[in-house]
């Protein structure tokens, strides 16, 4: 169910709340209110999709009225595009009030509904990463974990608390500048892979590996003779195995022979454009799995 009129009373248990004309701008002078109401003892999610309106002068007030009928608590007014990205209710009614002043609008908000017992949302996945556990019922637990080359932003997993709201928010999988690996194999990405890598950079990751490593290109685009990749297996990167620019795919390069069982890779990028950056897979020979620690 989709509801755009200025006025209504919302009971299915889930469903979309739409700004007047969403997703043109809504019109000026609007004062509207939507009633939502679950059955006793549950609660009511609201999930903001988007939101834009005219910031300080149009509004949207969240209130709970399900346990404060005369004193309802009010989970805040919200105007711009500053919201939460999701609400819970304590009590069964949630009431939504609309206000647009005489002037500017925007493209005003789309909030989906959904009444649930005894849950917290869907937490969602992380980008490049994978969820563990399907149960988002009270007390229970999720984690995740990254795909190769990623690290998590945070290793503890999300309980969903008595509140239906998850202990703390979604990590993230983060493609980071630098680091020290050990291991067999492993994958070293440029930092916001597979996005276009920042400006300014300047990281090295140490590969400690036993009787040197194989590095394969699997994706390779830098900004031409400004920003390289330098490869080195004694620190020396005046003289490096390899120094990589521009948007050809190298071909693989071996280092870390001869017992120099470290092999280094130092990424510089300047102060103007930028690209898709690396992919670079490794191989090595004895050394157990891969573990990466970031300075």
């Amino acid at each position: 169910m989709h509801l755009v009129s200025c006025f209504f009373n919302f009971t299915a248990p889930s469903g979309t709340v739409l700004s007047p004309n969403y997703p043109e701008e809504y019109g000026n002078n609007l004062n509207c209110v939507w009633l939502i109401i679950s059955e006793p003892g549950s609660r009511i999610h609201l999930l903001f999709s988007d939101f834009d309106l005219e910031p300080q002068f149009d509004w949207l007030v969240v209130k709970d009225e399900g346990n404060y009928i005369l004193h309802p608590t009010t989970f805040g007014t919200f105007s711009g595009k500053d919201v939460p990205s999701q609400i819970a209710s304590n009590g069964h009614i949630m009431r939504l009030e609309f206000q647009s002043d005489h002037s500017n609008t925007g493209k005003g908000f789309n909030i989906s509904v959904k009444m649930e017992t005894d849950s917290c949302l869907d937490p969602g996945i992380p980008v490049n990463g994978r969820r563990h556990g399907s149960s988002f019922s009270i007390g229970s637990q999720v984690s995740f974990t990254c795909d190769a080359g990623y690290t998590l932003s945070d290793q503890e997993p999300i309980v969903c608390e008595q509140n239906h709201q998850w202990s703390h928010a979604l990590p993230s999988c983060d493609a980071l500048c630098g680091g020290y690996v050990y291991g067999k194999t492993g994958t070293i990405l440029s930092p916001g892979f597979p996005d276009f890598y920042p400006n300014s950079l300047n990281c090295t990751w140490t590969v400690e590996v036993s009787h040197g490593v194989h590095l394969v290109f699997h994706t390779f685009h830098l900004e031409e003779n400004h920003d390289y990749l330098s490869i080195t297996e004694d620190g020396n990167f005046l003289v490096p195995v390899a120094r990589l620019t521009g948007s050809v795919l190298p071909p693989g390069v071996k280092a870390g022979l001869y017992g120099n069982f470290t092999t280094q890779l130092r990424f510089i990028s300047d102060f103007s454009m930028s690209y898709e950056g690396f992919n670079i897979t490794f191989s090595g020979n004895i050394l157990k799995g891969l573990i990466i620690f970031i300075h």
